[in-house]
């Protein structure tokens, strides 16, 4: 059957005689059916023609074929705007009867839009449709996997497929905080709202508290702000509703006009409607709870006594909302957790703070119990639809023009991300001083524990104490000094006339050097660097040799350490070549007493993870590089871009450039060849859109080519940062015009191996598959002959969300990366 055809379930009923009238329905193709309709029976018959499959002749009562026909009218004319980009609002809920009654307000249901491509981590179910002059798509997740994290789940999932969402409202039902005896009358069924006071940004977690001595408690972080122009809404509608009524009432019969099943009432479902001011009452906290489905067993004299209202609509309320992990319903510890938060709380709900850090959004809660052992079903329905009544009288209140003027709501994120990771970086930084002002500090008292009294204050002091004819000179002949072995020029010529050769004793050098020698001898046969490499006994002997003989076994450490570097025979034996006889100049001038090396990785070309001695969590990636002399050096210049991995420190040593890069996360490569490494079109946009920003810096202010930009030169850190690798070494090489076009092939390439893998690994350069959109393509051919300039205005890369679209891969990769790091560890 196509699309327009409706299949309907029927059941046969006795034929009965009398007049019939024949009506012809349309259907696709050269199918056609007759219906007949006989008065008598108010039913009607499908006959389907013969040849049309199996002959039947069911009766199809006329609600269920009126039904049939409606539902293929509303499948059939909702239409479908033509990008996924016209949707800006999102509408966030977490169970199906919030989902339905957020459907029920919308002024006109969708189809879903021309274009969308769901994103292959999303599992959200989605619904669209409008909302005054707002395009609208609520979301929420699939029956059976509701979790405290699922509002979080959805967001993030939202917007990897929708990149285009710049507001959010979390929309549904909390247990109200009523307190008749503070003027906070809240009813069941009344809404609240999440407005940021002084202190919170109109969400606290509620279980993220840390208790402090004197059983004081102290809220920890702080959750984040809805978007502005939703504040602004806010206020516009508080004040008009000092002046009118509200609409929710409006908009709730309207709903249920419209959606009669709604308005049903049954034992199982108590419907939509309001649930009588009988069935709501508040208990004391030292009630409980008597068992039951409602609360005819409870005691009635614990119940509070509250003045009856004029009208059933609902009351909204603004405030402080709590949130957390854990469902309260018991009235003492609700008011523990109230007491313990010292916030003005009038709600608790259970999806807000996972969400607020992930999408900043509004809170609406409809009250369907007041977070006790009381709580039961009853109002659930209905608090479900006053809030999403509220949530569609706010949305009158925003201008769909400030709407879009709004930063997107991943922008954003990726703007936090950037700000934490530069606060981080500056307290890494501010650590590193601080950490050396108290080691030096330490460092001097120990000294001064360590070192002898100065004579001279001593003396000085003592002098003008002392009794006549003492403290005078002391003899020499009753000092003696040890001292090295080492044949130090300064040694021997000025100690032995000042104290006698006889008081000069000397060291077993013998016995020294033979320690020495057993040292080594180990180091060579137990120590890794050595063991993996399978030297030769020749090279083995030679750097023993050199290690112990060169410098009287001094510094042997220092010694062995330089071959220990190397990474195959040829370099090592260069290495020994180098070796001075005198280790103190070396250790001296040796940048490598500033690192701790930890591990070899490979990260856009295999480094040296090092960590920095006087700086907490300082970690790097060291380079090495041969074939250049120290002078190369003063042509590495420092830089700062956004798209360039940073450049820490160059220092030549032992023949070779070493250059210290900041730590990424993770190549491209690698996202490529993981399971999720078939990325949508939005999202080759964004790394490509980065790419070219660092490669036009590259070009247009340092003056110089990569010379390989390829997608294992390409890293991402978890924040969302894209960086182009190497350039130190970049400024090694020499550059030619002709590499600059062959950067911006490199583009291309990475594009092809990213979309069709099979004809990058054939060396073709453009895209074979005619599935593929016009401007994608046109974009690859432009990396071969247009400027950078050209391509970063392409029409291509308006597609681009931005690079935090790609965290999820890199989180993804990072954790199979993090598995094989943990092998090389080993």
């Amino acid at each position: 059957m196509s699309s327009s055809q409706v299949e309907v379930a029927a059941y046969k009923r006795p034929q009965r005689h009398g007049p019939q009238r024949a009506l012809r329905c349309s259907t696709d193709g050269d199918t056609s059916a007759t219906v007949t309709s006989s008065p008598s029976l108010r039913a009607t018959q499908l006959q389907v023609p013969p040849g049309r499959g199996e002959p039947h002749n069911p009766i199809i009562p006329p609600a269920c074929l009126m039904a049939s026909r409606t539902f293929l009218h509303t499948m059939t004319s909702r239409k479908a705007l033509d990008r996924p980009e016209s949707y800006a609002v999102a509408w966030i809920v977490a169970l199906p009867i919030e989902r339905a009654a957020a459907e029920a307000m919308l002024d006109e249901e969708h189809a879903a839009p021309t274009g969308f491509t769901r994103h292959q981590t999303d599992a959200n179910v989605y619904s669209w449709g409008s909302v005054r002059d707002h395009n609208v798509v609520i979301a929420s997740l699939v029956p059976g996997v509701y979790e405290a994290t699922s509002a979080a789940s959805i967001a993030s999932s939202l917007l990897a497929s929708l990149p285009s969402i710049r507001v959010g409202l979390l929309v549904g039902i909390g247990g109200g905080i009523a307190q008749p005896d503070e003027d906070r009358d809240i009813r069941l069924g009344d809404v609240v709202v999440g407005q940021p006071n002084g202190t919170t940004g109109g969400v606290c977690q509620y279980d993220l508290i840390k208790t402090k001595s004197g059983d004081k408690c102290e809220r920890k972080g702080f959750l984040g702000r809805p978007p502005m122009v939703l504040l602004n809404a806010l206020a516009s509608i508080q004040a008009d509703h000092e002046r009118k009524d509200s609409k929710v009432p409006c908009f709730i019969q309207e709903m249920l006009e419209k959606n009669p099943k709604m308005a049903r009432r049954s034992k199982q479902n108590p419907g939509y409607a309001y649930q009588g001011f009988e069935n709501d009452r508040l208990f004391k906290a030292s009630c409980d709870h008597v068992p039951g489905p409602d609360c005819q067993g409870c005691d009635t004299a614990d119940e509070v006594q509250r003045d009856s209202r004029d009208i059933t609509d609902p009351n909204i309320h603004y405030g402080t909302i709590a949130s957390g992990n854990t469902l309260v319903k018991d009235a003492t510890v609700r008011n523990r957790v109230i007491a313990d938060l010292s916030e003005d709380c009038i709600c608790f709900e259970m999806e807000a703070a996972d969400m607020m850090n992930h999408f900043p959004c509004l809170v609406i809660r409809g009250i369907c119990d007041y977070a006790d052992s009381h709580k039961n079903n009853r109002w659930q329905r209905y608090a479900s639809a006053t809030a999403a009544a509220y949530a569609k009288e706010l949305l009158g209140y925003v201008p769909a023009a400030e709407v879009q003027e709004t930063k997107r709501a991943i922008e954003v994120l990726l703007l936090v991300q950037q700000q934490i990771d530069c606060m981080q970086q500056k307290t890494v930084a501010t650590k590193a001083p601080t950490d050396s002002i108290g080691s030096d500090l330490h460092t001097d008292n120990i000294k001064r524990w360590l070192c002898p009294p100065d004579p001279s204050t001593n003396a000085n002091h003592a002098r003008t104490l002392r009794h006549e004819g003492t403290m005078s000179s002391p003899e020499l002949g009753h000092v003696q000094l040890l001292y090295t072995s080492r044949p130090e020029t300064g040694f021997l010529r000025d100690i032995p006339p000042l104290i006698g050769k006889q008081n000069c004793l000397s060291l077993d050098t013998q016995a020294v050097n033979s320690d020495i020698r057993s040292w080594v001898t180990a180091q060579l046969s137990q120590r890794q660097d050595f063991k993996e490499k399978a030297l030769s006994q020749d090279l083995l002997q030679g750097i023993r040799r050199k290690v112990v003989d060169g410098a009287d076994g001094m510094w042997a450490f220092c010694q062995s350490d330089s071959p220990a570097r190397c990474c195959h025979e040829a370099s090592m034996e260069e290495a020994i070549a180098r070796l001075p006889l005198s280790p103190f100049s070396r250790e001296i001038a040796s940048p490598w007493r500033d690192y701790q090396k930890s591990f070899k990785l490979n990260q856009a070309g295999y480094g040296l993870v090092v960590h920095a001695k006087n700086a907490t969590f300082a970690e790097g990636i060291l380079k090495e590089i041969r074939g250049y002399g120290k002078e190369k050096l003063s042509i590495i210049t420092s830089y700062s871009h956004k798209n360039l991995v940073k450049l820490q420190r160059a220092f030549y040593d032992d023949g070779a450039i070493f250059l210290l890069y900041e730590m990424m996360d993770i190549t491209l490569a690698q996202i490529f060849g993981s399971p999720l490494g078939r990325l949508q079109l939005y999202e080759v946009a964004a790394f490509s859109q980065e790419i070219l920003t660092g490669i036009d810096y590259i070009h247009n202010c340092l003056k110089i080519t990569h010379g390989d930009i390829t997608s294992d030169s390409i890293l991402l850190s978890v924040a969302g940062a894209i960086k182009i690798a190497n350039l130190g070494a970049s400024m090694l090489q020499k550059s030619d015009s002709r590499d600059v076009q062959e950067d911006l092939k490199g583009v291309g390439k990475i594009i092809l191996e990213c979309l069709e893998p099979a004809t990058f690994l054939k060396r073709e350069s453009s895209l074979k598959s005619k599935s593929w959109e016009s401007d994608i393509v046109d974009f690859v051919e432009s990396t071969k002959c247009k400027s950078g300039q050209f391509l970063l205005q392409h029409d291509f890369l308006k597609l681009s969300p931005g690079s935090y679209c790609l965290i999820p891969y890199v989180r993804f990769s990072r954790e199979v990366a993090a598995k094989e790091v943990e092998t090389v560890k080993r």
